[in-house]
């Protein structure tokens, strides 16, 4: 319940300062994949040109971010107080494995 409030507080905040208007990916019913796509048609069309596309999903990128520069980028957008600190505790000292089969991963 309270990840979808800040999930909505954000959202909310950001849509309301047109923040991530070219980040289709993040919006209800698009994609990272149709923000590639879109981009891609409109600079061939453009170009007058062929296109091309090869879509790879590169999975669990957000992890690989480093989560100071993800929470700076979250406070130049605005996002403070409460909100921030929350996303923060959220961040800080996690950790997460995988047991399948008995087997745990690291």
């Amino acid at each position: 319940m309270c990840e979808h409030i800040v999930h909505s507080t954000v959202t909310n905040h950001l849509d309301a300062n047109d923040i991530l208007t070219a980040q289709l990916g993040f919006e209800k019913k698009w994609s990272c994949e149709t923000q590639l796509t879109v981009s891609a048609l409109a600079k061939g069309l453009d170009d007058k040109s062929e296109t091309d596309m090869i879509l790879l999903d590169f999975s669990k990128t957000f992890d690989k971010v480093p989560h100071q520069r993800l929470l700076l980028k979250v406070s130049h957008c605005g996002i403070a107080g409460t909100v921030l600190a929350w996303i923060e505790d959220v961040l800080h000292g996690r950790t997460q494995k995988v047991i399948l089969e008995g087997q745990s991963s690291s």
